[in-house]
């Protein structure tokens, strides 16, 4: 008991102000944990207003959703016919069909071209030898050939666009004559550091807009100069020619966008978190949504007639997805490695390409798919900002923290400011837990009775041109025993592996704290959900606190040997108001998007 009184008066953390890292978005190494501490929303009711095909969904945040009226009758299983249309490619990838020919385009990485398929026949249309030119200074002059092409789409006027998945990677527009044939190809230009980029994916919208995906994670083998931290980006394009980036994250690498059947959300996929989401395009504000499967390396997706998501899975894995209720079947498997996929509409059929196989393949449905729906009209979306908990009086275990930077609203000759000032200018995450046991399962020898943390500028870790920009966090467990689980320093090098030449090659040193924060995220109603990252140092921990009911916070303790212990967690004293805990974090601005200008723009503006 001496323990426990100490604890409520003295902060664990005090002397473990130590930099850390946070990631936003779900990080691949805690998949397992992600789908365990997603918190669903609070029980919502339906009620009808209006006629009886007018249904609305009232959540108890206030938001008001549509609920697809046809779900009275829900729809029978989607099932798919496979059919192979061509073989004999090389590492077949990226898809497009011709607006008026209705011929299938296919790029071929490796070969460095782009083939149209007829009748089964492949025809190359361009290859490395094409020219391709670029404006500079309003100049047009030759530049470098094609490399890597990968995502590939056409314009409704039949301009072909492709990306480069390299890093550096540019975006080209192919136009072909009235015979079909492709002269030379223009390099498009997009604003922004893009040096280390490679893009995977590439829409393009009814009325010219584009989509593009990537990231620079290649960069990290190949350049010496290059990020220490990878991210992914989506780049955008309106159809008045402003460029903007509606989402960008780090650790991600998002390997596929396209536009809905609307034109009003982007559909992605991310092959390292296994996200299958979608953002609205229309507000100019973070608004999006997700699958709460996490799919294994998705690799590409489109948009069905009736609104529904088909995606493909790396490992020869085709599944068909409805947004509105989050019901996945499988449309095909057993396939060698497969990579995009994209709707024929005048086919009535999907395409796949199976690089592993060298064949592209049709999904034909066993039904027509309803046209008159649009069942990503009816997916969940959700604000990409939250509301914030922030007590009045800063509570005792922040306090000695906040004090060794130099901020106290009560000692002297410290920075006097209030804690809703403070964290209006530091946003931050903080808490001090009672753990308590999950009875009925598994539990530790040596429980956790106790745990504090506080992670400042969460998902901080941004990859700009003036570098990472690191968030600061300090944690600390304590067990039944008497035993301290704290933040600590771990060095670690980087090192890459060349399988051809056999050799391996350190690429840097670091310092990293652990546990590691990672994978933060703060829900539409203020529930927030932490991932710390042992590192094998110290066990993980998944963490998931509500500040508005603490007793419905929980945490997961993964062991070394891949054990999982599950804790309930509260408030210490629930009559003590300074023990309060704090979500003040909402993420990004809900009123813009981050937008992409050329710096001679911005001085002719100025």
């Amino acid at each position: 008991m001496r323990r426990i009184d100490i604890l409520t008066t003295t902060s664990l953390m005090g002397a473990l102000f130590i930099g850390s890292v946070s990631a936003e978005g779900k990080d691949a190494m805690f998949q397992q944990a992600s789908q365990w501490a997603a918190v669903s929303q609070n029980s919502s009711v339906s009620e009808r207003m209006g006629s009886d095909k007018t249904v609305k969904k009232l959540l108890s945040d206030g938001a008001v959703l549509p609920v697809d009226p046809y779900t009275e009758t829900p729809p029978k299983s989607q099932t798919f016919n496979v059919k192979v249309l061509s073989e004999g490619l090389n590492a077949p990838d990226g898809l497009a069909v011709h607006p008026e020919t209705g011929e299938i385009y296919v790029s071929e990485e490796d070969l460095v071209r782009i083939s149209k398929i007829r009748n089964g026949r492949i025809q190359v249309v361009i290859d490395n030898a094409t020219p391709i030119q670029q404006s500079i200074d309003g100049k047009r002059i030759r530049t470098d050939q094609l490399r890597n092409p990968e995502g590939i789409a056409f314009a409704a006027n039949g301009d072909l666009y492709v990306v480069e998945d390299t890093p550096g990677g540019r975006l080209i527009r192919f136009a072909f004559n009235s015979e079909g044939l492709c002269k030379e190809g223009e390099v498009v230009h997009f604003p922004g550091a893009w040096q280390n980029y490679a893009w995977e994916g590439v829409d393009v919208g009814k009325n010219g807009e584009i989509l593009m995906a990537g990231s620079d994670v290649e960069s990290l083998s190949r350049q010496a100069d290059c990020p220490s931290l990878f991210s992914g980006a989506i780049v955008y394009r309106d159809m008045e020619g402003n460029w903007w980036v509606p989402y960008q994250r780090v650790f991600s690498s998002f390997s596929h966008v396209r536009f809905s059947k609307s034109g009003k959300q982007a559909v992605y996929t991310c092959e390292i978190t296994g996200e299958i989401g979608w953002l609205d395009l229309e507000t100019r504000q973070p608004i999006g949504g997700n699958s709460s499967v996490v799919a294994k390396s998705p690799e590409g997706i489109c948009c069905l007639p009736n609104g529904a998501l088909l995606y493909t899975e790396e490992q020869g894995n085709v599944i068909y997805l409805d947004p509105s209720t989050d019901k996945r079947e499988t449309a095909a498997a057993g396939l060698k490695s497969i990579e995009s996929v994209c709707w024929d509409d005048q086919g009535g059929l999907a395409l796949v390409t199976e690089d592993g196989g060298g064949r592209l393949l049709a999904l034909i449905p066993n039904d027509p798919l309803p046209r008159h729906r649009d069942l990503l009209e009816f997916a969940p979306y959700h604000p990409i900002y939250s509301p914030k908990f922030i007590p009045d009086k800063c509570p005792a275990y922040l306090a000695e923290i906040l004090a060794l930077g130099g901020m106290s609203d009560q000692k002297t000759g410290m920075t006097n400011i209030s804690l809703r000032e403070f964290t209006s200018r530091v946003p931050l995450i903080a808490a001090d837990a009672r753990a308590t046991p999950v009875q009925g399962l598994p539990q530790e020898a040596d429980p956790v009775e106790r745990v504090q943390f506080v992670v400042f500028n969460p998902n901080g870790l941004l990859v700009t041109e003036k570098g990472p920009q690191l968030s600061l966090a300090a944690f600390a467990a304590v067990k039944k025993s008497g035993q301290v689980v704290r933040t600590s320093v771990m060095r670690t090098t980087a090192q890459v592996a060349d399988p051809v030449m056999g050799t391996v090659d350190p690429v840097g040193a670091s310092a990293m704290a652990v546990p590691q924060p990672s994978a933060i995220s703060v829900s539409s109603l203020g529930m927030a959900t932490l991932h710390f990252l042992g590192m094998g140092k110290t066990p993980d921990y998944a963490i998931s606190i509500d500040p508005r009911n603490p007793s419905d916070s929980y945490m997961v303790v993964f062991g070394y040997d891949g054990s999982r212990f599950q804790y309930k967690l509260d408030l210490p004293n629930r009559d003590e108001a300074s023990d309060r805990w704090i979500v003040a974090y909402s993420g990004v601005s809900p009123t813009e998007w981050l937008r992409l200008v050329d710096p001679g723009e911005v001085l002719k503006k100025k």
